[in-house]
C-alpha cells in the first residue's frame, strides 16, 4: 500500500508539473503575442523644395473665407506720442569768452528758471555768469556754458563748487553749481547739435514707442491671437526739436508720433496651404514629408486700414523625399530577420540613407513572425 501511494502522488505531482510548464508557456505566448513588435524607421535622402503663397488678412474674425486667398486674423493700428531730452555729441572750436561748463544741481522741490548772466560764485570770491538761461527742474541737474564776469583778469581756475549770490540765501544750500574739469582762457570747444543726434534722437525715440505700442496693441487681442505670428509696420507721423544742426548746445529735447501697425494671423492655417501646394507640385515617386522647421517667413505686402485688411506673402521648404520602398516590399519579406538582415536588406532602396531598428522587448533578437507586429516608419 506505502509504494502505491507514492506512485499515484508522484504522478499527481508531475502532473502539476506539466500543468504549471503549459500555463507559462501559454502566458508567455501571450505576453509574445500582445506585446512584441519591432519599429523600422527608415531615414530617406530628402530636397528642400521653395513653397510661397500670398494672402488676405482680414478684420473681424468671423470672416467667411473667400476660397484659399483669406485668412483669419485681425488688423490693429495704434498711434503715440513720445518725448526725450538727448546729448549732443557734436564739436566745436569757437573764439568765445567762455571759459568751460557747469552742472546745476536743484536738490528742491521746485524748478528753479536761471536767466543768461546769472552770477556764480567761487568760494575765493572768484565771480562767472551763465552764457544762457537754463530751468534747472527739480531734483534734477542741467549743464550750462559760463564766462568770467572779468574776462581780462582771469587765468585760470580748478574745478570747485559755486553758490549762486542771486538766490534767496536759504536755498543756496540746495541749488548750486560745480564744475568737473578746469577753466582756462585757452580756445575752447563746445558742443553743438550735429546732424547725426537729430538722426540717433529720432531713431532711439521711434524705438521707444515703438515698444510702448506694441503693448496697447497687444491689450486689443485676445486668446489665440496673442500665440499668433506679429508682422509690425511703423511711419514716423512727425518728428519735432528744439533745436537745429550746428545749435551750440549740450543737450536738446525731441518729439515723435508714431503708427504703428499689427497684423496676426491664425498660421496653422498657411502651414495647411503651404503642405497642400506641396503635394500638388510633386512628380512621380515623390512624397511630402513635411515643412522644414523654422523655413517659415513673412513679409507684409499691404496694409488697408480702413478696410481692416492686409496682404501678406508667406515662403517655407518643404521636405520631399522620393519613395518607391513601399510599393517594392511587403512586411512578409522582413518576417524572421535580425537587425542585421533588416539593415540590409533595406540597403538596396538608394532613397534610403539610414535604418533605425528598436525591438520590443529589447531582448528580442528577431522581427515577430507576424506582419501586424512590424511597423515602419519613413522620416526626412
Amino acid at each position: 500500500m506505502t509504494k502505491r501511494t507514492a506512485r499515484v502522488s508522484g504522478f499527481y505531482r508531475n502532473f502539476a508539473l506539466a500543468l504549471v510548464g503549459l500555463v507559462v508557456v501559454v502566458v508567455l505566448f501571450a505576453f509574445y503575442f500582445i506585446w512584441a513588435g519591432v519599429t523600422i524607421s527608415l531615414s530617406t535622402n530628402t530636397k528642400l523644395v521653395d513653397q510661397e503663397v500670398s494672402f488676405t488678412v482680414q478684420s473681424p474674425l468671423d470672416l467667411i473665407i473667400d476660397g484659399d486667398s483669406s485668412t483669419n486674423g485681425r488688423v490693429v493700428s495704434v498711434t503715440l506720442g513720445g518725448q526725450a531730452t538727448f546729448p549732443a555729441t557734436g564739436i566745436s572750436e569757437t573764439e568765445t569768452d567762455t571759459v568751460g561748463q557747469v552742472t546745476i544741481i536743484n536738490n528742491y522741490s521746485k524748478d528753479q528758471q536761471l536767466i543768461a548772466t546769472t552770477r556764480l560764485l567761487t568760494s575765493d570770491g572768484q565771480l562767472f555768469r551763465l552764457k544762457s538761461d537754463a530751468v534747472a527742474r527739480a531734483g534734477q541737474q542741467v549743464r550750462v556754458r559760463v564766462y568770467p564776469d572779468d574776462p581780462e583778469s582771469f587765468s585760470s581756475l580748478a574745478p570747485t563748487k559755486f553758490t549762486i549770490p542771486g538766490l534767496w540765501e536759504p536755498l543756496q544750500d540746495k541749488i548750486y553749481a560745480e564744475s568737473d574739469k578746469a577753466f582756462n582762457d585757452e580756445p575752447q570747444t563746445v558742443a553743438v547739435v550735429s546732424g547725426e543726434d537729430l538722426s540717433a534722437a529720432r531713431e532711439r525715440l521711434a524705438d521707444d514707442t515703438f515698444i510702448l505700442a506694441l503693448a496697447q496693441i497687444d491689450e486689443q487681442l485676445s486668446g489665440e491671437e496673442l500665440l499668433w505670428p506679429k508682422l509690425t509696420e511703423q511711419t514716423v507721423v512727425q518728428t519735432t526739436y528744439d533745436v537745429e544742426v550746428n545749435d551750440e548746445r549740450s543737450e536738446f529735447g525731441a518729439e515723435l508720433q508714431l503708427t504703428v501697425t499689427a497684423v496676426v494671423f491664425d498660421e496653422s492655417q498657411i502651414e495647411a496651404r503651404l503642405g497642400t501646394q506641396a503635394e500638388e507640385s510633386l512628380t512621380e515617386g515623390e512624397i511630402f514629408l513635411n515643412l522644414e522647421n523654422d523655413s517659415l517667413s513673412y513679409e507684409l505686402l499691404q496694409v488697408n486700414l480702413e478696410e481692416q485688411s492686409a496682404t501678406v506673402r508667406a515662403t517655407g521648404k518643404a521636405k520631399v523625399t522620393r519613395h518607391t520602398i513601399e510599393r517594392e516590399f511587403t512586411k512578409d519579406e522582413l518576417v524572421g530577420l535580425t537587425e542585421f538582415e533588416i539593415k540590409e536588406y533595406f540597403s538596396q532602396f538608394p532613397e534610403v540613407k539610414s535604418v533605425e531598428v528598436i525591438f520590443k522587448p529589447s531582448w528580442l533578437k528577431k522581427t515577430p513572425r507576424f506582419e501586424n507586429k512590424i511597423k515602419i516608419e519613413v522620416t526626412g
